[in-house]
């Protein structure tokens, strides 16, 4: 008897340990609305973080441009011990002063054994005119860069809201399963009892054993498709993807208002962050065929130069300063004129133009395809809110039918096949609406995305 109580005990136990598991999972899982998730990833997606590394780099690049413009000053020391000097040959007679000996040679040297030198140099550029381009570029330059970041960001909210929003309404698919699910298996239990009060046949039971098999197995599909999809939100916003979430924002109603408002919106090229990137890439390219035309004009340059020289054949002299060491200085400018180069700034001016003229082209396409897109995308999500009204009400009728055709069942003036049938009508109703409603969450991102929306 004691044994059995234990083993009872034990039971239920293992029983409860899964549900206090669960419970204790949901009890730690994140809350995240849609901002939630936004906020998140500006913060820890890797994408993110580049693209704002690479505005940082882009500012170093900046601040080497803008060296070019500063002195440059360097310092330089040597110190030389010729263990064998050089020797010149000169005539002995110039040495010894005798006529005889002028054509006899002798090794001299003329220079000491320790050298040692010490200098300064500085160099300033006056007028150079591609570095001046270059100085004026760099705010584009970085503009350019800013841009290239936002629009890294803007693809990024626009795959969260489209992860997000599948999420929840696979939510509200595994909830309206489940309700159908739990009516599938007491409709189960009511025909295998008429059936064995010898009230029904054997495929009437079979027929709701498949009823209730499909319903399962549909189940387990848009559960596993619902884990499948959190995790795609949590790697897209930088998340560890084995970190429970429980999404807050779960009402589609405010949704399918907004897109209604979408529909007809204008388009204004200066909210898409690609138009302005386009008109960054013109600005920089004009400043590239400036730059080509600019090098034809001379350079000048300031230069200086100062510092001191030792010689001696003796060590110990290096460290006095008995005139031994000899100063010097010299300041001055060089102009550099550009006279012929093979014709290659001629080549480089005219493919700049190029260049330049093939950026204002795409530009225009641009503006074209910008302009495609958001038509596309205003008729998709126009054609998605009229399929999903009529998925609804559709939905609503096939309720009502399955309704209907249990109580008529009940009442015994309706037959079982008819339920069977309203039962596989209404979970066609059921994935045909909700497919209805992704389609419209879809093209609702879409249209937000053809607008510059994510931009703001």
């Amino acid at each position: 008897m004691h044994y059995r109580l234990r083993l009872i005990t034990a039971c239920a136990f293992l029983a409860l340990v899964p549900q206090f598991a669960s419970a204790q999972k949901e009890a730690l899982a994140t809350p995240l609305s849609l901002q939630d998730c936004i906020d998140f990833a500006m913060h820890n997606a890797d994408t993110i973080k580049n693209a704002r590394l690479a505005i940082r780099k882009q500012n170093e690049e900046n601040n080497q441009i803008k060296a070019g413009a500063l002195p440059r000053i360097n310092g330089k020391g040597e110190f030389d011990d010729f263990v064998n000097p050089q020797q010149s040959l000169l005539p002995l007679g110039f040495i010894d002063g005798k006529p005889e000996d002028l054509n006899k040679f002798t090794p001299v040297q003329f220079s000491p054994k320790y050298t040692a030198n010490t200098s300064l140099t500085g160099n300033q550029a006056l007028f150079d005119g591609t570095l001046l381009v270059a100085l004026k570029a760099r705010k584009t330059v970085m503009e350019v860069a800013t841009q290239a970041a936002k629009l890294t960001e803007e693809n990024v909210k626009y795959s969260i809201q489209k992860a997000y929003f599948a999420v929840i309404v696979g939510i509200q698919q595994q909830k309206t399963l489940a309700i159908s699910l739990a009516t599938a298996r007491e409709m189960m239990h009511d025909v295998d009892a008429l059936y064995k009060a010898g009230f029904e046949e054997k495929i009437a039971v079979e027929r709701t054993q498949v009823q209730l098999t499909n319903l399962e197995t549909d189940s387990l599909r848009t559960a596993s498709l619902l884990e499948t999809g959190k995790q795609a939100l949590k790697y897209t916003i930088g998340m560890d993807i084995n970190q429970p979430v429980e999404l807050t924002d779960t009402s589609i109603t405010d949704n399918v208002n907004t897109a209604i408002v979408l529909v007809t919106e204008e388009l204004d090229y200066a909210k898409r962050t690609e138009y302005q990137l386009s008109l960054g890439t013109i600005k920089l390219l004009d400043y590239n065929l400036k730059r080509y035309q600019l090098a034809a004009y001379p350079t000048l340059n300031a230069f200086g130069n100062m510092g001191y020289n030792y010689g001696s054949n003796t060590f110990s002299d290096l460290t006095k300063f008995n005139g031994t060491y000899l100063f010097s200085s010299l300041v001055g400018l060089q102009l550099n004129v550009p006279i012929f180069n093979g014709f290659l700034r001629r080549s480089q001016v005219n493919e700049a133009k190029i260049d330049l003229e093939l950026a204002k082209n795409r530009l225009h396409l641009l503006k074209q395809s910008l302009d495609f897109q958001t038509a596309q995308a205003q008729t998709t999500l126009k054609n998605a809110l009229l399929a999903v009204n009529k998925q609804k009400l559709n939905l609503e009728l096939s309720n009502s039918v399955l309704d209907l055709s249990r109580k008529k069942a009940k009442a015994g003036v309706g037959s079982n096949l008819e339920v069977n049938q309203a039962q596989t009508d209404l979970l066609l109703s059921q994935n045909n609406y909700y497919t209805a409603l992704l389609d419209v969450i879809n093209a609702q991102a879409d249209v937000q995305k053809a607008l510059g929306m994510f931009a703001q």
